[in-house]
């Protein structure tokens, strides 16, 4: 039998809608969900380190910071982001719009990564074999369905348990409403990282213009990660979630 899913009990009467008490799942039970190793971006100066940099310019890593490059101007607009990409922070749900394209969408976000490099050591999707009990039988009518829980390797190695459907895409998004009931991921939801590009394209086309990425490239800096440091600094002020703050 599935175990109960790790919803918070502040959802109230909205989480016993979804009890799953009464449903029996004739399958053995899950494995654990395996731990996930840590993994950071690596800093500006390792980047130089890995590369065959000169000694030069490993120095002016050492003893420089990027934004010493900008003028006060630039500095002054790391301060905050603009209205037009503040607005996209959060994901917005509406009415039943939290199913599996809305899961997925959150954790492109919350990972800051494209759908496409996902993989099981993130988040998964298992769906069994069930039954559950008929609506108003007095007899004991059951009927055959299907139950699904989502694995959260990436979000707290935590699990989140649907209720039993008739058809595998109705047990999916049951999992994935419960998943978005919960109390912590609600907190995450309500601040989490605009879409990654969105950020990305403000600092580099915004901020840096063509002579600013000039002379950081003069001071020995990698454009690419200094972008991505930038854009890291901008959210993390904004106060933004993600799975790496």
């Amino acid at each position: 039998q599935f175990p109960p899913s790790q919803t918070s009990e502040s959802t109230g009467a909205q989480e016993r809608n979804f009890e799953v008490e009464k449903c029996e799942v004739k399958e053995e039970s899950f494995q654990d969900v395996p731990e996930v190793e840590s993994s950071k971006t690596p800093s500006q100066y390792e980047v130089f380190q890995s590369s065959n940099s000169t000694k030069a310019q490993v120095e002016a890593i050492e003893s420089n910071h990027w934004k010493n490059v900008l003028t006060e101007k630039q500095r002054a607009e790391f301060r905050t982001l603009p209205d037009s990409v503040r607005c996209e922070i959060g994901l917005k749900l509406k009415g039943s719009d939290r199913g599996k394209e809305r899961f997925v969408q959150f954790f492109e976000r919350y990972l800051q990564r494209d759908r496409q490099t996902h993989s099981e050591s993130d988040y998964y999707f298992e769906t069994k074999p069930a039954q559950m009990q008929m609506t108003g039988s007095s007899t004991g009518y059951k009927v055959n369905g299907f139950q699904t829980r989502i694995c959260t390797s990436a979000l707290y190695n935590r699990s989140f348990v649907g209720t039993v459907f008739t058809n595998k895409e109705g047990a999916e998004n049951s999992a994935c409403l419960i998943f978005f009931l919960d109390e912590e991921v609600s907190r995450i939801k309500e601040k989490l990282v605009p879409a990654s590009k969105k950020v990305q394209l403000y600092v580099a086309n915004k901020i840096f213009g063509s002579e600013t990425k000039k002379r950081l490239v003069e001071h020995g800096f990698i454009l690419k990660t200094v972008i991505e440091e930038a854009k890291q600094d901008l959210l993390r002020a904004e106060g933004c979630r993600s799975a790496l703050w």
